[in-house]
């Protein structure tokens, strides 16, 4: 029954988005592309730090491997 109204739900704001001309009409492109901008610049600066600290957990959990097998444990 659930799936009922949420279909019913889904279908009545579509056809209310496509009747109102403004929805139609809205450029989508001018508005995220600043959202997109900053998203990527975002993750521009946060790609080098991730990888680092990725590369500092690798190194240490390997190191302890690597350690252990040298110790026979």
């Amino acid at each position: 029954m659930r799936k009922v109204f949420g279909v019913a739900f889904v279908v009545s704001l579509l056809g209310a988005a496509l009747a109102v001309p403004s929805f139609a009409a809205f450029d989508y492109t001018n508005t995220f592309t600043p959202v997109s901008t900053e998203l990527q610049a975002a993750l521009t600066a946060l790609v080098p730090i991730v990888l680092v600290v990725f590369a500092i957990i690798l190194g240490i959990r390997l190191g302890m491997s690597l350690v252990r097998r040298v110790a026979g444990r």
